[in-house]
Formats: C-alpha cells, structure tokens, sequence
C-alpha cells in the first residue's frame, strides 16, 4: 500500500522552529508505516539555540526555579519545543531546564566563527596576565583571531591542546596559550565570584571603584545585560560588562535572570 503525504507552508507565517516541529510529526507518521529507518530517525535531533550572554539554566519556567547550572555565551543548547512564561526548555551538559527565552538565539553556531566548535562543557573563568592572541586553533602557528588585553576575563572550557585551553571573550571562540591565563580555581586568584545577571534600568557610568569619585571606565546604555560579581561595595555593584569590571550603583541594576 502506497503512503502518500501532502503538506503545504505559508511561507511568510511559518516560523523554522514550527517547520521543524511539522516536519517531526511527519517524521513520526512516516516512520510508523515503515518508511523512513531507523538510521534517518537517528539523525534527528533538537534544533541548538545560542545564549547571547551567560545565562541561568533553571529547575522551572520562573526566575523563583533554583539554578541548576551558568550556560555560557553562545554554547550550545538544545531546544526541547517547549515555552512557558517567557522562559525555554533546552538541555545542556546533561542537565534540562529553563532559560530565558530573550537570549535565547538560532542560527549555525560554528559556521559563524563564534560557536563552540566541539560543544566543549564549560569550566570557569580565567584572567589573561598580559595582552595575548586569541589564535584559532590550539598551536602557535594558528592564525590570530583578536588580541584578548592584559586583566580581561575570558569563559574557559574543557578543551585543551599543546598548552592552549578553548576560550569565548566577548562571544567569541579561539584558543589561548595557558601561560597567560590564571583560572578561577588558582592559587592567589583574585577573580570575584560569579552570581547572576542583570539589566541596566537607565543609562549610568560603570567606575573603577564603588563611588562617584572614581574613574568612569565606560557609559553603559539602559537596558544593556550586565554580569553581576560578588563584592563588598555597599550600595554598588560589582559587575562586568563588555569584558570589564567595574562598579555601578545599585538603583540602576535590576536582576532579571
């Protein structure tokens, strides 16, 4: 008996998330006749998605679920075609939960030059001693893609090759020889803990210290996504923001993941 299957997309209101789940349920009817195998089912998996920022992996679609991990700026996730309250249900490192769905993006990852090439799991944080290419393999005669500056933090993961570890600095990916790199866990490490993110609720200066009387280093814009860092400094907060600390006052800080 001969199965025949006829679908038709409006193209102009049909997203590639909603294709991908018609084109599962397909899938699913098909291979319950006996025509597709189990090989091409096999090859399905879920759509990956890219985080824009560090972001939360929570127990729930809420920002009360207790955080079950830090996905790191454009890892990979993978979409499980669930939304609630604004939040996605994606896995990652092992672990499903819910993300917010505002930094959430598609796209090819890899193909872009800032995916993570191998879906490395992250490892934590690291200092750079002095300014350093940022190459695009691990090995000295790897081109050079950027040059990371002397005190800028870098996300590591665990890939690691002829002295080089796997490194994202502001969203993008290369690999960074480990003598200029002091990690989170090192012994003398002054790198603040990590505790969350925020959001900018007015345009304010980001200083060198927990004060007004301190250097601007940089304007931040309203609404802009912000790390937020452990740190006695009263009403201000330690924060990073493009790949630098600094200070802003706590009235202009809003945590939303």
């Amino acid at each position: 008996m001969a199965i025949t299957m006829t679908a038709r997309f409006d193209q102009r209101s049909v997203t590639r998330r909603s294709f991908l789940k018609q084109l599962a349920g397909g899938a699913a009817a098909l291979g319950a006749a006996g025509v597709l195998t189990n090989s091409t089912l096999a090859s399905a998996g879920p759509e990956k998605l890219y985080p824009t920022s560090a972001l939360n992996l929570r127990s729930q679609p809420s920002l009360s679920g207790s955080v079950l991990l830090v996905i790191p700026a454009g890892a990979a996730v993978g979409d499980q075609g669930e939304q609630q309250n604004g939040f996605t249900k994606v896995s990652y490192s092992g672990s499903i939960g819910w993300a917010k769905s505002d930094y959430l993006t598609g796209g090819s990852g890899d193909s872009s030059g800032n995916g993570n090439p191998n879906n490395a799991a992250y490892r934590g944080q690291a200092k750079t001693t002095s300014s350093v290419n940022m190459r695009s393999g691990a090995g000295m005669s790897y081109g050079v893609k950027l040059v990371i500056p002397a005190g800028a933090v870098v996300d590591v993961y665990d890939d690691y090759g002829y002295y080089f570890w796997l490194v994202n600095y502001n969203g993008q990916f290369g690999w960074v020889h480990d003598d200029f790199l002091i990690m989170d866990y090192d012994e003398g490490s002054d790198m603040p803990a990590y505790t969350g993110m925020g959001v900018t609720t007015a345009t304010v200066n980001l200083r060198a210290g927990g004060g007004t009387g301190y250097e601007v280093l940089a304007v931040v814009p309203s609404g802009a996504q912000i790390e937020l860092y452990a740190g006695p400094a009263g009403s201000w907060g330690r924060v990073r923001y493009n790949g630098q600390f600094g200070y802003i006052h706590s009235d202009y800080i809003a945590s939303v993941l």
